[in-house]
């Protein structure tokens, strides 16, 4: 059965000579998301997600011989990673599900609409099957 994920464009389109993001992403704009509590959690939460891209990078500590570096540096481990932000409400207040937050970082999801609906589909008890925009 069909079902439809419907998503916003929030920030503003890929750039012309953004050409890194423009290959590594069919999304389109850098910044989508669901702006209302319609996905509804398999942990009984109503969720607003928020979606976009970054390198994720981890900091070596250590050389290639194990000795401590006096300036740690950065290194990108993943290119176009998926961000979420997600944002749930209860009678106390608004809060974010970070250690959902965190699992879904640790799956290294892209920036991708098939990696989105992966994403949302691991969160949400309704399996979508394609995403359209809305706007």
């Amino acid at each position: 059965m069909r079902k439809i994920l419907y998503l916003e464009k929030r920030g503003c389109d890929f750039l012309n000579n953004d050409y890194d993001v423009k290959v590594l992403s069919d999304v389109g704009n850098y910044r989508v998301g669901i702006y209302d509590y319609s996905i509804h959690g398999k942990n009984g939460r109503d969720y607003i997600l928020n979606f976009g891209g970054y390198d994720k990078k981890d900091i070596e500590r250590y050389d290639k011989n194990g000795k401590e570096l006096k300036l740690p540096k950065t290194k990108v481990i993943q290119k176009n990673a998926l961000h979420i932000d997600t944002q749930y409400e209860d009678e106390n207040g608004i809060y974010r599900d970070l250690e959902l937050e965190e699992n879904l970082r640790n799956r290294s999801y892209a920036y991708t609409l098939a990696d989105i609906l992966k994403c949302v589909n691991e969160i949400s008890e309704e399996q979508y099957t394609e995403i359209q925009f809305i706007s």
